[in-house]
């Protein structure tokens, strides 16, 4: 996939999350917690077609993580809004959040996300250049230094179960 039909998806989803009311702020947040830099990001915005609308205000952006809410367990009002926080569809119902702890745990026993370049995930990758075994170690990496609790759709939750103990 070139850099240009990269930047095509992206920009298509971009405008899809703001159709649904999802701020620029939130937005660029999603998109560097899936593996792209700030650069990439700033890029991306400056590289959105003339007839789109100019960026909205958001509070600064910030990548520090934010405290760990109560465990999953502990929740069983697990998230119905938003988007998962492994490939990006909405989670609607049956949506499961795990704790950090919890989600590098699977991780560390193998569970690794979609990267084809048809994923949210693999676009990015390829948009900043980036083989498959490349945007993986780059995914673990970020995984491990994030504190945050992680938003599953069922789809996802389903395929990370097996790799928890």
């Amino acid at each position: 996939m070139s850099r240009s039909d990269g930047s095509k998806k992206l920009h298509g989803y971009i405008l899809r999350r703001r159709a649904k009311g999802h701020s620029d702020g939130a937005i660029k947040k999603t998109l560097m917690a899936k593996g792209l830099g700030q650069e990439a990001v700033d890029e991306l915005w400056e590289s959105l077609p003339a007839e789109e609308p100019a960026e909205r205000p958001s509070p600064a952006l910030s990548l520090a993580p934010s405290p760990a809410p109560a465990s999953a367990a502990s929740r069983p009002d697990a998230p119905v809004g938003g988007v998962c926080d492994v490939c990006n569809v909405e989670l609607g119902v049956g949506a499961k959040l795990y704790p950090a702890a919890e989600f590098k745990e699977a991780v560390g026993a193998g569970f690794r996300p979609d990267l084809s370049v048809d994923s949210t995930l693999g676009m990015m990758g390829a948009m900043m250049g980036m083989s498959e075994d490349e945007m993986q170690q780059h995914w673990v990496q970020q995984v491990i230094a994030d504190a945050t609790d992680w938003a599953l759709c069922p789809s996802c939750g389903a395929d990370i179960e097996p790799h928890l103990r």
